[in-house]
């Protein structure tokens, strides 16, 4: 599947891809990006609440997800605190 690239992702000096910011995003757009990961949509409510309510600085904090989707969210999405 050929998904356009979020705004929220950004090329870094040497013109690579960087991880898309994901604490930049509305709960609708982090639900979206989720869902287009292959998780649930709650999923996106959960990380959401993560970021903005529970001040979680790295994906290991979010312990209510499961191991394999937070080392996902590692590997391919960044929190710019």
């Amino acid at each position: 599947m050929n998904a356009a690239i979020p705004e929220n992702v950004h090329k870094d000096e040497t013109g690579f891809q960087e991880k898309p910011d994901i604490k930049s995003l509305t709960c609708e757009e982090l639900t979206e990006q989720i869902r287009d990961m292959g998780f649930p949509a709650y999923r996106g409510n959960q990380i959401f609440q993560w970021l903005h309510e529970k001040h979680a600085v790295s994906f290991s904090e979010m312990t209510n997800l499961p191991a394999d989707m937070r080392r996902q969210l590692e590997e391919n999405c960044d929190l710019r605190c």
